[in-house]
């Protein structure tokens, strides 16, 4: 499952995502699109003790940040280990990370 929070832009992946086609053109390639789609009304501006209440209750195994300053994030990516330390999720997954 993907949760896309907030205002998505009309020519980007994740608004075509949104509309749940049975395939997705990326880079050229077609792909099939074998998963569930739910969109969730968020701001991409919550403060830190919203978006941690939220990041409580869903419990993702990634919490991928894509888009903010550089410093910002990597004080947020601190906060989140310290507040979810007894989790085993994954913050900033090279391998997922988006730029």
């Amino acid at each position: 499952m993907r949760v896309i929070p907030g205002y998505v832009v009309e020519v980007t992946l994740a608004k075509t995502i949104i509309n749940e086609p049975k395939e997705v053109i990326m880079n050229g390639l077609t792909a099939p699109l074998n998963m569930q789609v739910h969109y969730i009304s968020f701001s991409a501006h919550a403060d830190f003790a919203q978006t941690s209440t939220f990041l409580k209750e869903l419990m993702p195994p990634n919490i991928i940040p894509v888009h903010g300053e550089a410093n910002e994030m990597g004080r947020l990516k601190q906060k989140l280990i310290t507040q979810f330390a007894y989790r085993n999720t994954n913050y900033f997954p090279k391998e997922l990370s988006v730029g």
